[in-house]
C-alpha cells in the first residue's frame, strides 16, 4: 500500500508537471478529473484488502485514487510558475438496479466499471462494504438511485 501511494504521488505530479513544461507563457492546460468521494474511497479499500488476482491497481486502466485534490496539491507544491484554478460540478450515475438489488445482466455493470474489477468475484465482506459505500453516496432523482460524484475542471496557467 505504501509503495502504491508513493507511485500515485509521483505519477500525479510527474505526468501533469511534465505536461505543464510544454506550456508557453500565458498558456493554459485544462484537466478534468474526479474529486474526492466514494469511488476513490472504494479504490483505496480494494488496494488495501483485495486478492491481487481479483483486483490489482497494476492491472487497472485508470487510477481512481488519483483525485483532483491530489493533482492540485502536487501542482501547487511543485510548480511556482503555475496559477491553479478549479471548478467543481456534481454528476450522477444511475445505479438503481444495483442499490435495489434487482437481478438483471446490467445490475453490476457500472460498479464493475468503476471498480475495474468484477463485483461478484469479491468476497461477501467486500461486496457488502462496497454496496454500503455506494448506497450511502446516492441521491434519489426522479425515483431512481443516482451515485453522486464530483467532477473537477482544473486550469493550470503558465505565468512568467
Amino acid at each position: 500500500k505504501q509503495w502504491y501511494q508513493r507511485r500515485v504521488a509521483i505519477t500525479a505530479g510527474g505526468s501533469v508537471l511534465h505536461a505543464s513544461k510544454f506550456l508557453k507563457p500565458g498558456g493554459k492546460m485544462l484537466i478534468f478529473n474526479q474529486g474526492e468521494g466514494a469511488t476513490a474511497a472504494i479504490f483505496n479499500y480494494l488496494v488495501d484488502r483485495s486478492d491481487p488476482e481479483i483486483f490489482s491497481p497494476d492491472k487497472c486502466i485508470g487510477d481512481h485514487s488519483l483525485t483532483a485534490e491530489k493533482i492540485i496539491s502536487q501542482l501547487e507544491e511543485d510548480s511556482s510558475n503555475l496559477t491553479i484554478s478549479a471548478m467543481r460540478e456534481r454528476c450522477h450515475e444511475d445505479v438503481d438496479d444495483f442499490v435495489r438489488r434487482v437481478d438483471t445482466p446490467q445490475t453490476n455493470y457500472k460498479i464493475d466499471f468503476s471498480l475495474q474489477a468484477e463485483y461478484e468475484r469479491l468476497s461477501k465482506e467486500m461486496q457488502n462494504h462496497i454496496y454500503k459505500m455506494v448506497a450511502e453516496n446516492c441521491d434519489v432523482i426522479e425515483g431512481r438511485f443516482q451515485w453522486r460524484h464530483w467532477t473537477i475542471g482544473i486550469v493550470a496557467s503558465f505565468e512568467v
